[in-house]
């Protein structure tokens, strides 16, 4: 990995630190923690994200495709949260994302 890429990857994680600083140890996500923090209702589904307090926020850790911006867009969370390289610099999908967020009614965040 290059310096580059490395002060990208902090930089997000600083982002995601602001928003829940008590998800991490020694500077890594300690994902029980993470759980935690978003509540007991927090559960890992198998469409690629995390449900936290029913309908309250959304995390997209695991890839990002129509299917699960369709089924994030159903469950109406108010706030979606995700990462960066979770588009692989795809920009228009991104802003797509960003957009149909918006017209939802929903809080969209990228780390």
């Amino acid at each position: 990995m290059d310096g580059k890429s490395a002060n990208i990857t902090e930089e997000k994680l600083n982002k995601l630190k602001e928003i829940i600083p008590e998800a991490f140890t020694e500077n890594k996500i300690d994902w029980e923690k993470l759980k935690a923090a978003l509540g007991e209702d927090i559960e890992f589904n198998k469409t690629g994200f995390y449900h936290a307090n029913d309908t309250e926020i959304s995390l997209i850790l695991e890839k990002i495709d129509m299917t699960i911006i369709q089924n994030v867009l159903e469950a109406t969370p108010q706030k979606v949260i995700t990462l960066d390289r979770l588009f692989n610099n795809n920009d228009q999908l991104k802003t797509n994302t960003a957009l149909q967020m918006k017209d939802a009614g929903i809080e969209f965040k990228v780390v």
